[in-house]
């Protein structure tokens, strides 16, 4: 695994704190222990332990539709992981399992106040997959056949967040002025949420431009495109003491360096050393 997976996927995982920062409200202080508990056996790559707690949780009566999103996203959290670590002959009926549990989530609650949460978490996993494929076949682990099912599977999290991202735009106007339900998401909440979900965007077209072949130059353009288009929307929508704004400058910078645009990218290394309050003859440390 390389340096610049371990960053990406770092950066995932920050932004996925920030998106379902939103998860948490309304649980219970026995609630919120029970999640701490999954999140440390699954930390620690105890999957069916930690699967099997959260099911446990789950078929508790009288669960709030809070608590009953939250706990499928820890559970598809842990499957994700699961298929992630999984031996090569093991990975595909793991990423099935995890299939199974969205659609019955999705099949079960289709108007499920915050179904929207479920859907970026099964986005978010979709993205996990397709980040793996994409370091697998550059290590040259996976066969070359594995590309085409990588691309697949980042479309279908582009397509998905893409339809979360309109449903949001619909969402906040209808939830303006009115007195929401307990487990409905506020009109800052969904906000927030729409941030974060163009910027998956963008992590997601970063990954597919990275994997068509050097010769695609049309879709790979096209791709890093609309990474600068959502990482724009994105700065526009935060401030520079926030986190994902950090995390926004870094992927376009590299964003602009795939482009070959490295006088831009230098420009926005450059704002960023001006927010830590670093001169502009700093020198990198060698």
């Amino acid at each position: 695994m390389t340096l610049f997976f371990v960053f990406v996927l770092s950066l995932q995982a920050q932004t996925s704190a920030h998106s379902f920062a939103v998860d948490t409200a309304n649980l219970s202080p026995d609630r919120s222990d029970e999640l701490k508990l999954i999140e440390g056996l699954r930390s620690r790559r105890l999957f069916d332990l930690a699967e099997t707690q959260t099911r446990k949780q789950l078929a508790k009566p009288n669960l709030t539709l809070t608590a009953t999103a939250r706990l499928t996203n820890e559970l598809i959290k842990t499957q994700t992981a699961r298929a992630l670590f999984a031996s090569d002959t093991g990975r595909e009926s793991n990423w099935k399992a995890l299939e199974q549990t969205a659609n019955q989530f999705l099949g079960t609650y289709p108007n499920h106040p915050r179904r929207l949460l479920v859907e970026v978490q099964i986005a978010l996993s979709d993205l996990a997959h397709g980040q793996q494929l994409r370091q697998e076949l550059a290590a040259e682990i996976v066969p070359e056949s594995s590309r085409e099912l990588a691309l697949n599977v980042l479309r279908r999290a582009n397509s998905r967040l893409n339809e979360i991202n309109r449903a949001i735009e619909t969402a906040i106007p209808e939830h303006r002025g009115r007195t929401l339900g307990p487990d409905e998401l506020t009109v800052d909440e969904l906000m927030a949420l729409g941030t974060n979900v163009r910027y998956q965007l963008a992590v997601v077209n970063t990954t597919r431009a990275r994997l068509y072949p050097s010769d695609d130059r049309l879709n790979r353009v096209d791709a890093l495109n609309q990474v600068l288009q959502r990482l724009t929307e994105v700065q526009r929508e935060t401030a520079s003491d926030q986190p994902l704004w950090w995390d926004s400058q870094i992927l376009q910078m590299e964003c602009l360096i795939l482009l070959k645009e490295f006088q831009q990218a230098a420009d926005v290394e450059q704002r960023l050393r001006e927010s830590l309050g670093e001169s502009k003859e700093a020198t990198p440390p060698s």
